[in-house]
């Protein structure tokens, strides 16, 4: 019997012991119960092919959800910019829109599908901590300059940044 193969059996039981731990935290993070599969599948994967090496400083389970949180990171990078806010509302008031030879300023149809969406951003801004959607609505919704949304709310203009882009991404992950 060969040793090394024992040694590979034995790994990869271990690792299919923590698969389903693995998935419900995918699940958890991306919401979308393929990508999640793909994704631990990913892990996995890269650790049996020795991609990955375990230094047994920590516990296999924290040192795979350490490598599942990084796999994770890169899939919500590249779908970044599959996604805008703009779109999604676009898409979400879609259906109450007419024809734009059709459509006027004073469209009751558009308005409610305007005001609908409105109240959709709301809901999902009021469900963020305070400091973060006062940013967003003072610089995004209400369109005041950096140097204003800064000056009110004593911040830099990098933490500004930070702070509307973490909202936006909140937005668009909840969608």
């Amino acid at each position: 019997m060969n040793t090394t193969t024992t040694t590979d059996d034995t790994a990869a039981a271990d690792l299919c012991h923590h698969r389903e731990h693995l998935l419900r935290y995918a699940r958890r993070h991306l919401r979308d119960r393929a990508l999640a599969e793909d994704v631990v599948h990913d892990v996995l994967a890269a650790v049996l092919a020795g991609q990955a090496t375990f230094s047994r400083r920590s516990s296999l389970r924290t040192w795979l959800i350490g490598i599942l949180k990084h796999k994770i990171v890169d899939v919500l990078r590249c779908r970044s910019g599959e996604h805008s806010l703009d779109a999604m509302l676009d898409e979400e008031a879609a259906p109450q829109r007419l024809p734009a030879a059709l459509s006027d300023a004073n469209d009751p149809a558009l308005l409610v599908g305007q005001r609908q969406a409105l109240r959709r951003v709301q809901s999902r801004l009021a469900s963020l901590p305070a400091s973060l959607s006062r940013c967003f609505e003072l610089h995004v919704v209400l369109g005041h300059s950096t140097a204003e949304v800064c000056a009110a709310l004593d911040i830099t203009p990098g933490n500004l940044w930070v702070r509307v882009h973490r909202v936006r991404k909140e937005l668009l992950l909840a969608a």
